[in-house]
């Protein structure tokens, strides 16, 4: 009875996720959701030639690009020429093919809203994984506060239900994250496939990354993140040379595997675009001529990076041009810092000894935490050249933003009320997805 409610909770929210998430598919026009053409074009290339882009002069057309989102994308326009994701990693691309092969009879609205349904099913996914993962460290009550709170951000469901290598994104580096917090929270008693991982972990964790390293560069800091949880000492380990060549043991199992799995595609770049440019970062920044740069990163640039971040994070739609109501995204600020409020008391309760965690807990929560500093140093690095402030590239970070966001708002409620509230919020977080869809998205995106 114990194990089958938090179940049926995180079953009942996968199952809102999705429907939410197909709301948003079937009512949001073709090619309104962020780079969605060039995302289908890459999708489209691989399906009816069976050869991967390589991205070239021309692919990034400026004006075009710019006419057609203020027209809103009328289907009357081709988007043939927008191209521009072209070195993107393949395994989202590879994986829709059967998809676009599979909807070979259908309108074009229709193969790109079955295209969204495969995204969602990859959002959907991290609902499961963020429940494990959290319920892992802080208890399945915690898991399934996680999840909910994941599944209801209606930025997480509008970008989930768009053609895009996010999601996937997003679940690459949140397996990631749970394998490394299995390793250090090992299962006391592990039985059937679960003590064969636990026996061997480096192998399940070098397969994740190397799918993530095919996926999208933002998950590119696991690299770092697997590197911290291989070489710390590990159960009743110390500090040793020993225990450090154990480290480095483990590391190049977890390497060795990711390289074997993803090292054909960044031979191909470097092959494709010389100069080992196995990125295809230098190609880019010759091909998007026009992208707005950010200048002098001053105070006014700060406060923008952060304003605009924290608004497209939770409801900033369409091209970052579909804004909701100003008093909605001050409910959510004020949600906010009661959350962070509660962080901090309960960071303090761990000070004064009000709240005790084991080791495994203290270096899961510190694995979960750099996780989310790497994010968010990654989009201000990339905003230090380009303006691109949009929260969806927090959405890797997920998990723990989730974890760190629930456990604030827990540390403010009585146990008694704790499922009442949380409930609560998360049944008015799925009715602001609904609002935001047929009073904000919905008309403004209307061709």
């Amino acid at each position: 009875m114990g194990e089958a409610m938090p179940r049926l909770g995180l079953g009942l929210l996968v199952g809102a996720y999705l429907g939410l998430a197909a709301l948003y598919a079937v009512n949001v026009p073709p090619w309104n959701s962020p780079d969605e053409p060039a995302h289908y074009n890459y999708t489209r290339q691989l399906a009816e030639q069976r050869t991967f882009p390589v991205l070239a002069a021309g692919d990034y057309d400026f004006a075009l690009l710019e006419r057609l989102k203020a027209a809103r994308f009328p289907l009357s326009e081709p988007v043939d020429a927008i191209r521009y994701e072209g070195h993107q990693p393949p395994l989202f691309y590879i994986l829709a093919t059967p998809v676009y092969w599979a909807t070979a009879g259908l309108t074009l609205p229709q193969r790109v809203v079955a295209l969204r349904l495969l995204s969602a099913i990859f959002g959907a996914l991290v609902l499961v994984v963020a429940y494990a993962t959290v319920s892992r460290v802080l208890g399945q009550g915690m898991g399934l506060a996680a999840a909910g709170f994941i599944a209801f951000v209606p930025m997480y469901v509008f970008i989930g239900a768009s053609v895009n290598n996010d999601a996937l994104s997003v679940l690459m580096l949140s397996a990631i994250l749970w394998a490394l917090v299995g390793i250090l929270l090992p299962d006391t008693q592990p039985s059937g496939w679960r003590r064969s991982i636990q026996e061997h972990p480096y192998w399940l964790v070098g397969a994740l990354l190397g799918l993530a390293l095919l996926t999208k560069t933002t998950a590119y800091i696991a690299v770092g993140i697997v590197a911290a949880v291989a070489l710390v000492p590990q159960s009743r380990e110390r500090w040793r040379s020993a225990t450090l060549w154990r480290g480095v043991r483990r590391l190049t199992v977890a390497y060795g595997v990711a390289a074997a799995i993803s090292g054909w595609w960044f031979i191909r770049n470097a092959w494709v675009y010389g100069n080992l440019d196995i990125l295809a970062w230098q190609r880019h920044d010759q091909v998007v001529v026009g992208q707005p740069l950010t200048g002098a990163f001053d105070l006014e640039a700060v406060r923008n990076l952060f304003l605009v971040t924290f608004r497209s994070f939770w409801a900033q739609f369409g091209w970052m041009g579909v804004l909701v109501d100003s008093r909605i995204y001050l409910l959510i600020g004020a949600l906010s810092i009661l959350a962070a409020a509660g962080l901090c008391w309960w960071v303090a309760g761990l000070w004064l000894g009000r709240e005790r965690l084991s080791r495994g807990q203290w270096l899961a929560l510190s694995v979960l935490l750099g996780s989310a500093l790497l994010t968010v140093a990654g989009l201000v690095q990339y905003n230090l050249t380009f303006i691109q402030a949009q929260g969806r590239y927090l959405f890797t970070a997920m998990v723990p933003i989730a974890a760190f966001y629930c456990l604030g708002l827990r540390s403010l409620v009585p146990r008694p009320y704790r499922g009442i509230v949380f409930a609560a919020v998360f049944a008015g977080m799925a009715l602001l997805d609904v609002v935001c869809l047929f009073r904000f998205v919905i008309p403004d995106l209307r061709p």
